[in-house]
């Protein structure tokens, strides 16, 4: 939970569970690999196509990479919980990759996430200049 206080700080809200609710949209989430890249928009075209959840976001970093190599699908979609007297749409965030894709995105997390004051220094060693 201090990573998301933290986001909540960054983007200059309330330290609260209330804001969190509200403007975070990475609460939930799930990540899904897939085999091959077809198969990536085949399962994120049949979660939208769902009757009951409501389509909120969505990124093609496969189609449009970032600048370190990242590459996945992410949407993030609203899913209904019913309640005593009402239904409510909460977000979540679905990422969905290859397993390549994944690696990648594992080893650029602990580069760069991880790795403060480490060998990584935050950075991959492409955006450093260093070859091998």
């Amino acid at each position: 939970m201090n990573a998301k206080m933290e986001k909540l700080r960054r983007k200059g809200l309330e330290e609260t569970l209330e804001d969190a609710g509200n403007y975070l949209t990475d609460i939930a989430g799930l990540r899904v690999i897939c085999y091959f890249i077809p198969d990536v928009y085949q399962v994120a075209d049949a979660l939208g196509r769902r009757p009951e959840v409501v389509r909120i976001k969505e990124h093609d970093y496969i189609a449009h990479p970032k600048a370190s190599g990242y590459r996945s699908r992410h949407l993030v979609l609203g899913i209904p919980v019913c309640h005593m007297t009402e239904k409510s749409y909460y977000p979540v965030e679905i990422q969905l990759r290859t397993l390549a894709m994944d690696f990648w995105a594992s080893m650029e997390h602990r580069i760069c996430y991880k790795g403060k004051g480490g060998a990584g220094q935050g950075k991959l060693a492409g955006q450093q200049g260093l070859t091998s």
